[in-house]
């Protein structure tokens, strides 16, 4: 074992000072005797103090004698260092003079005590020891008991004039050790750890180590891997305690085995975050990013060793973020195994590299708003058996022991209190085997972590939030060092407080134009510019990983300070200790909660004043909203055009722009005023670009770089489907079935429990349309249980390499069609969608891809659509200026999400990938028996004519620009049937006459024999007897928005290019519309194409 010596000068040696395996056997020896001296066999001792090498050699001199070690992590308060005397009455306590004075502080009630050994071998940041002095306050505390203080010297010393024989244990059930938690959840507890535990771990450890097998030890809480690693004859060096000097130890170490929590890998990729935006920022020659983050990556990892030194990685007991092990594996992966491991200490190890130990039974039982029945994966809380090693629970604490285990089939198995997702298919793995509570995980499943159960919080409108994985996220950013989110059952938003990492903040404060020379002095003195600062670095984060509103904090504290384990503000494990930064910043966060309430107040008052002022109703009527009638503003007569009127008084009134999809999107006055307060503590000037969100992901580009355009030919054997339960992909999916030869396989993306529950639901889907289902459509399709909002679709890897390997055409048409959610809350679904669609189009051999967007997208690009070509968007005039909220201002979020997904696939059709795009306008019913969307407006708007009996006038002519479903989908399998290269890939499908508004409601009123009214009278009585149903009129407006869209856009005719004379569709007839109305009507009749 190696330890850094004192250079006598204030600092350390420039090398370790190493001693043999005899040296320390001979230490642990004599110090074991010295101890005989004062305790005997089966007696209590409590050891305390940081990571040295007389912790090590306490621990083993007790484990050679049958003296049971109280195990007491030196960063405890007095009061549980008290807790845990009097639980385990040791007769000595071996500390460091740092710890001393706590156990001073209780030592008059502390009446088992009565031997106090100081570690003495010089140790930098300890105070000068003096045995007099120590005598001298002991003196003071009048503890009859107490016999005497002495150095861990004099007890080697002892030991060596007064040898014995060791003392094993008596059987497989003696205690050696307690292991004490941090106590940051109540009291500590102490974990039982007896012979048959310990014997268990070593003799079970499939740990495969390195040859040479050299590490350092960074935490005494490692103890169980440091003896098995000196048990295989390893060479370990002790952490100096330094943090400025980890990474120096670990070099003059030279280490071979690295075990590190993720807090340090996290530290290392701030470092090269750092780092690789310097040298970006600052090239004197012109490299490639690519070049750049390379050498930075060398840089990072030269830190801790010579190149290709270091031959495995262990980390685990704390959450390791995707980006940092993806990190740690570009470093240090050409040369190291990497893993990752979990466990706890009643259990020891229970996975590797996500995946379930052998000696490891696990089984998932329901917690809160996670399930064993969700899909695609199973949620819950872990329960688990180790074969191997078990405690037998926690000491003198028959209740806790009690609540944390359960017998199970003659087996205890552990409450971890992790919650979990199973990474495998929820497809009937997931039930019950009769031998007790929750259900039995599949050896080979993968898990992972969650969260921690006790650290989930649920807010006022039943959403759960869990923190871990928030700090997870925002720590990501180059100015958050470590961020603690808060949440109160009776506040419907989170707030925190963060830790700010200097040296980005300086530089950041440099590049400004500001004078700066220390962090404590910049945020006192510029404490709203850097709140800006890392809230907009915070909603930046929120914005790539699809947080949804409430995930999101409202407001941070600004702190200067990092939490340590020394300072308790982390765990022994490296975790956040909730409970006491909670404490520590109690004050703050209720007033940070005061002074949102205050402001919500205010924000409701001035609110109230400006929506009454905009409808011209009594502000006091507001308050009568009808909860399960959304959006809110719909209900008091709003529309389209107060919206608007209605969001410039709001930013005249508050300085802040929400978007209009809030307006429409939110259930209440308060649910409103609270959208206003999270947008007043974003900065105002924080833009995203348009240009940067339509960018390619790294994993596509890398895809992109390996994949050889030039050898691509369709063989056309199978599809792969999306959105088939949708209304055009179910029409789709009818005509396509009876296109394909039997031999071709149909693979559709379903979200399902089963595969047999998937064909079930296309069947019913079937069903609703009134089509008929053929025997031989089961033996084409081939169910994938999967979501568009899931990496790699919901598969697992081997699972999505297979369905790539099998599929040779893609035809993308699922998308969450809603036209008010925001972008943000679509982009899972309609663009990350999209982004895993073009990796499965990359993945084993090139895929065409036909892509289903909107005519919609045109709209961004009003009267200019020629100058803008999605294929090119680099081409288009002012593009650098373009801002995505504004964008999303102006043609809502679903068509801001569908104009990014065919941009991202138009770019990789630029170098060979076969795309086409389809933009069809309003999709109307099958002209076949009149199937219609039952989603859709023109749809809803029927119902709501068959409710109220009564037809609106529309005073001045518009135009419906209805596509029939089934002419839309003739037209995109001729499209797709073309050759590749294609002659275009960008089509629009529309009618080029349309259907009069007036023709509609008439036919209308002549099938249902309604009365019609004009249009103000019509809404007014929708408004009065249909509250629930006002918000139609938003999407209508009044008589002269109707839709109107084809009458006032340029529009392309491109499918001629390509369909020529092949196609003809005269504008939906008479017939048509009441087979439409049939339908809905709930009568059906079966038409010909020649009567429609």
């Amino acid at each position: 074992m190696g330890v850094r010596e004192c250079d006598g000068l204030g600092g350390f040696k420039k090398e370790y000072c190493w001693y043999s395996y005899e040296d320390v056997l001979g230490r642990f020896k004599a110090f074991g005797c010295g101890l005989r001296e004062f305790v005997n066999p089966r007696d209590f001792v409590a050891i305390c103090s940081k990571n040295r090498l007389e912790w090590y050699i306490s621990d083993y001199g007790c484990l050679t004698h049958s003296i049971i070690n109280s195990m007491i992590p030196h960063n405890l308060d007095s009061q549980s260092i008290l807790h845990i005397i009097n639980q385990s009455n040791p007769k000595v306590i071996i500390t460091s003079i740092s710890c001393f004075p706590k156990f001073l502080e209780v030592l008059s009630d502390s009446p088992s005590v009565q031997y106090i050994i100081i570690m003495n071998q010089a140790n930098i940041g300890d105070p000068p020891i003096s045995l007099e002095s120590l005598n001298a306050q002991i003196d003071a505390k009048k503890h009859s008991g107490f016999k005497r203080i002495m150095l861990f010297s004099e007890v080697e010393a002892l030991g060596l004039l007064n040898p014995k024989e060791a003392a094993p244990v008596t059987g497989p059930d003696d205690i050696i050790t307690l292991r004490y938690t941090s106590g940051s959840t109540g009291k500590p507890k102490g974990v039982v750890i007896t012979d048959s535990m310990w014997a268990g771990f070593l003799n079970s450890s499939t740990l495969a180590v390195p040859d040479p097998n050299a590490s350092i030890s960074y935490s005494n809480s490692d103890r169980e891997n440091d003896l098995l690693s000196l048990s295989q004859g390893a060479r370990i060096a002790i952490y100096s305690g330094d943090p400025t000097r980890l990474f120096e130890d670990t070099r003059l170490a030279k280490v071979t085995f690295l075990m590190f929590p993720p807090s340090i890998f996290n530290l290392l990729y701030t470092k090269y975050q750092i780092l690789l935006q310097a040298k970006l920022d600052d090239q004197k020659h012109k490299r490639s990013k690519k070049e750049i983050k390379q050498e930075c990556l060398k840089e990072i990892a030269l830190l801790l060793g010579e190149e290709g030194q270091i031959l495995l990685i262990m980390t685990g007991g704390a959450p390791v973020g995707p980006e940092v092990l993806k990190f740690i594996k570009q470093c240090w992966g050409k040369y190291a195994r990497i893993d990752v491991s979990y466990g706890i200490t009643e259990v020891g190890g229970i996975t590797r590299n996500n995946v379930l130990l052998n000696s490891i039974k696990a089984r998932l039982i329901d917690w809160e708003n996670y399930k064993i029945s969700d899909r695609p994966y199973a949620r819950g809380q872990l329960i688990v058996h180790n074969k191997n090693s078990m405690t037998q629970g926690y000491f003198l604490e028959k209740t806790r022991t009690d609540d944390s285990f359960v017998n199970l089939d003659k087996e205890r198995y552990f409450y971890t209190g992790d919650i979990v997702r199973v990474l495998t298919n929820n497809t009937g793995w997931a039930v019950p085997d009769g031998n007790g509570i929750g259900v039995p995980i599949p050896t080979a499943a993968k898990i992972e972590i969650i969260d921690r159960a006790k650290n989930f919080f649920k807010l006022p409108n039943g959403e759960f939030v869990s923190p871990a994985n928030l700090e997870e996220i925002f720590c990501r950013s180059l100015f958050i060092k470590q961020i603690f989110i808060h949440g109160d059952c009776f506040k419907s938003c989170l707030i925190g407080v963060v830790v700010l990492e200097p040296e980005p903040i300086l530089s950041w404060f440099k590049n400004e134009g500001y004078n700066v020379d220390n962090l404590e002095n910049t945020i006192l003195e510029n404490n709203q510019l850097v709140l800006s600062k890392i809230m907009s670095e915070i909603l930046e984060l929120a914005r790539k990983t699809s947080l949804r509103t409430h995930e999101i904090p409202i407001q941070v504290h600004l702190e200067t300070q990092a939490w340590t384990v020394e300072n308790r503000g982390l765990t022994e494990s490296d975790k956040i200790n909730r409970p006491h930064l909670q404490k520590k910043y109690e004050s703050i966060l209720e007033k940070m909660y005061k002074e949102l309430d205050t402001s919500s107040l205010q924000t409701n008052s001035k609110l109230s004043s400006i929506i009454g002022n905009v409808l011209n109703i009594d502000k006091d009527s507001l308050k009568n909203v009808n909860p399960n009638a959304e959006p809110f503003f719909l209900q008091f007569g709003g529309d389209s055009l107060t919206a608007n009127l209605l969001q410039k008084k709001i930013e005249s009134e508050f300085d802040v722009k929400i978007p209009i999809t809030a307006i429409f999107g939110t259930s209440s006055l308060q649910n409103l005023s609270e959208e206003i307060e999270r947008h007043k503590v974003q900065p105002k000037d924080k833009k995203t670009s348009f240009l940067e969100e339509i960018e390619l992901t790294e994993e596509i580009r890398d895809l992109t770089k390996k994949t050889n355009f030039k050898d691509y030919h369709c063989r056309n054997r199978a599809t792969f489907i999306t959105g088939v339960t949708g209304f055009v992909g179910l029409n789709f999916l009818k005509t396509y079935l009876d296109s394909v030869p039997d031999t071709h396989k149909v693979y559709c993306l379903i979200r399902a429990k089963s595969v047999q529950d998937g064909l079930q639901r296309i069947i019913e889907k079937f069903n609703l349309a009134h089509f008929e289902w053929k025997p031989e459509y089961t033996s084409k399709i081939v169910v994938v249980i999967g979501s568009l909002e899931e990496p790699l679709l919901g598969l697992p890897k081997k699972e999505f390499v297979d369905l790539a390997a099998d599929v040779d055409k893609i035809f993308h048409i699922g998308a969450q069609v809603n036209m008010i959610r925001n972008y943000q809350e679509l982009k899972a679904s309609n663009v990350f969608g999209t982004e895993q669609v073009i990796l499965l189009s990359l993945t084993h051999h090139l895929k065409e891809i036909h892509y289903v967007s909107t005519i919609g997208v045109c709209d961004a690009f009003f009267g200019t659509y020629d100058e803008f070509d999605t294929s090119q968007p680099e081409k288009f005039k002012n593009l650098k200026s373009l801002v995505l909220g504004e964008l999303e201002q102006k043609i809502g979020g679903y068509n801001l999400s569908k104009l990014i997904s065919e941009i991202k696939l138009l770019k990789i059709s630029k170098v060979g990938l076969p795309v086409t795009v389809c933009r069809p306008g309003f999709v109307g019913p099958n002209r076949m028996n009149g199937f219609a969307n039952l989603s859709d407006l023109d749809t809803h708007l029927i119902r709501i004519v068959m409710k109220a009996k009564k037809v609106p006038i529309i005073e001045e002519e518009t135009y419906l620009d209805l596509m029939p479903v089934d002419i839309l989908v003739d037209q995109i399998l001729k499209i797709s049937a073309s050759e590749y290269p294609f002659k275009n890939n960008i089509f629009h499908l529309l009618h080029k006459k349309s259907l009069k508004a007036s023709f509609f409601f008439q036919s209308l009123a002549e099938f249902f024999n309604f009365e019609c009214l004009p249009w103000k009278d019509w809404t007014s009585i929708i408004r009065k007897e249909f509250p629930l149903e006002t918000q139609i009129i938003h999407f209508f407006g009044n008589e002269r928005s109707f839709h109107g869209r084809c009458d006032n856009i340029y529009l392309t005719t491109h499918s001629e290019d390509t369909l020529g004379q092949q196609y003809h569709s005269p504008p939906p007839n008479q017939s048509y519309l009441h087979q439409w109305f049939s339908f809905l009507s709930g009568t059906p009749k079966a038409q010909t194409k020649d009567q429609c």
